[in-house]
């Protein structure tokens, strides 16, 4: 992928440029229009605001034209009605001059989580550890993966989401690009081979062939079938694996798929007929599974395809809007393309992070890295200060010589002065924090040594309070709490890897359902410092079962305490996009 990184910056630089034999010319546009989609108007701001702030500083194409697009505010309509709401608005925007475009459509609406520290700012937005300068985010990551596929693609829609990756050759990019759109695949979708592990948790692809091409070199096959997240049991007894020597049995898994404007007429046409009820409704309609399950020559059945869904919990509407789909869709001409070694990598929790970007014997991890040009240290002022007492991944961070850093810790946007002594143990990721004494209310630091414990995630959010007042509140928990989970009662919730006891139970606020994100734990401070300081203080009482200290850290008003929905509601993304600014421009 490296060439792909030096293709986008060179795109970038506003010159005229050749790499490999190909030669391109930085004033012509590769896609005419990409798109964000975004899951509330809020977010939509937010997500403007970073944009903007990357074409001021000459970090986006000069030529390249931008949309974000939210879904209808508290509706959860899923990828595919946002794909419905996207096609809507752009014909709106450009009416027949629509079918002209080629588009990238990056599905990111939505609150992660599953990983908190993306929830304001979006995980689009994440930063990754990649050696080249443009290539800080998730956003610029996808930009440099996807844009060779637009030099020759003829107009329609490429689809991806926030939380994967794929690796290509950029000639093989170049070349396949002349697949998309033309009048004998109405969709293309990308294939990669991947172990039964994770195919199981993904859709699985069918090529109509007898005999696949065991180099796996770029080849374009008839689609036979699609399968939506099916057993490894399933995957076996349909045959749908087949052996890699080097991975063993492993499947064509999906990723980013393409559809040509014939398409997009008729997705208008079905929006134009249904989408008031799929809004009212709040009916969710999955891009993946909806759309490219009724394909392929051996497509399932209605009735296979509605066995897939939970269609117990489904009323009429939805049935019949899903049945509609379905027809619409059902034998619509589609390719399966699988290219040279192309891989597929998903990074939609912590773990998966953590591993992908630390662990040192998983081979998948390892090549993810390697493909993926990441390093262990971006744009820090590590190197400056001297300090080697350090065995992580460290990304946009200033770390003081007292700091040491534990293997497998991961270290984002965070400045930790000279004369504090802190201890980031292993398996821990730490966004956004900060710790300068002259910041701190603590009357006495003698002696101060700060530790955030081995699997502990921890994170600062900007927040304006219902007074409008500026404060901060750090998040925490164990790596691996279930924190979409919702349990029986506020005892059995597991929070940093364990239970509140009585006493706590009878101060602790939990909104609505019992689960993490609405446990009223976390404390708002006037500092960033004094937030990152009470939240380790809490973390050891907590983990040592310090009573006392945990009823002391009740004792304030009600109003001082949030939970992580109330955090979405009060977040102040502008204060945390100039806060993480910061770290580039100075």
């Amino acid at each position: 992928m490296e060439k792909n990184f030096i293709f986008y910056e060179k795109l970038i630089s506003g010159f005229d440029f050749e790499i490999d034999g190909f030669k391109f010319s930085s004033s012509k546009p590769c896609w005419d229009l990409v798109v964000v989609t975004s899951i509330s108007l809020s977010q939509k701001i937010c997500y403007e605001k970073q944009l903007e702030l990357k074409l001021n500083t000459g970090k986006l194409p000069k030529n390249l034209n931008y949309l974000v697009i939210n879904d209808p505010d508290d509706c959860k309509i899923g990828s595919g009605g946002s794909t419905l709401n996207v096609i809507k608005i752009l014909y709106d925007k450009y009416n027949d001059n629509l079918y002209n475009l080629k588009i990238l459509l990056i599905h990111a609406g939505g609150y992660s989580q599953r990983m908190p520290s993306c929830s304001i700012l979006g995980k689009i937005f994440s930063a990754v550890p990649c050696k080249f300068e443009f290539i800080n985010d998730i956003f610029d990551l996808k930009m440099a993966i996807y844009t060779p596929f637009a030099i020759n693609m003829k107009p329609g829609i490429f689809i991806t989401s926030s939380d994967d990756f794929e690796t290509f050759f950029l000639s093989e990019q170049i070349q396949a690009g002349h697949l998309f759109g033309t009048d004998e695949n109405d969709f293309v979708l990308l294939a990669h081979k991947s172990p039964l592990e994770i195919a199981k948790d993904h859709g699985v692809y069918i090529p109509d062939t007898e005999s696949l091409d065991r180099s796996f070199s770029f080849k374009l096959y008839e689609c036979k079938a699609v399968y939506q997240k099916p057993s490894i049991d399933k995957i076996k007894n349909l045959n749908l694996c087949f052996n890699d020597e080097n991975l063993g049995h492993v499947a064509f898994t999906d990723s980013v798929f393409f559809f040509a404007h014939k398409i997009t007429r008729d997705l208008l046409k079905f929006h134009d007929k249904y989408f008031e009820i799929i809004k009212e409704s709040k009916i969710e309609i999955d891009a993946y599974r909806d759309f490219l399950q009724p394909l392929g020559k051996q497509a399932h059945s209605l009735q296979e395809y509605l066995s897939t869904l939970n269609n117990s919990t489904m009323d009429q509407n939805e049935i019949e809007i899903l049945t509609n789909l379905y027809s619409l869709m059902k034998l619509r001409k589609s390719k399966i393309l699988a290219m040279t070694e192309s891989n597929f990598y998903h990074l939609g929790t912590v773990n998966e992070l953590m591993s992908s970007y630390l662990d040192l014997c998983d081979k998948n991890a390892i090549k993810f890295r390697h493909d993926l040009c990441f390093q262990r240290i971006k744009s820090n002022e590590l190197r400056k200060n001297k300090n080697t007492d350090n065995h992580g991944c460290v990304m946009n961070s200033f770390i003081g010589t007292k700091c040491k850093l534990n293997q497998n810790s991961i270290i984002e946007f965070c400045y930790f002065c000279h004369n504090i002594s802190l201890t980031i143990r292993e398996n821990t990721f730490v966004s956004n924090c900060m710790f300068k004494l002259n910041e701190c209310s603590l009357k006495d630091s003698n002696g101060l040594n700060l530790i955030v414990p081995a699997n502990v995630c921890i994170h600062t959010i900007s927040i304006k309070d219902a007074e409008n007042n500026q404060k901060y509140v750090t998040i925490f928990f164990n790596r691996n709490d279930d924190l979409k989970k919702i349990y029986s009662q506020l005892q059995s919730i597991v929070f940093l890897g364990g239970h509140f006891n009585e006493s706590l139970v009878e101060k602790i606020h939990c909104e609505n359902k019992f689960s993490i994100w609405n446990l009223k734990i976390f404390q708002a401070s006037d500092t960033m410092s004094d937030s990152f300081l009470n939240a380790c203080i809490f973390i050891a009482n907590y983990l040592e079962n310090r009573t006392s200290n945990l009823m002391d850290y009740f004792n304030k008003q009600t109003s001082s305490y949030y939970c992580l929905f109330d955090l979405l509601k009060y977040g102040d993304y502008e204060d945390m996009i100039k806060y993480r600014n910061n770290f580039f421009v100075n």
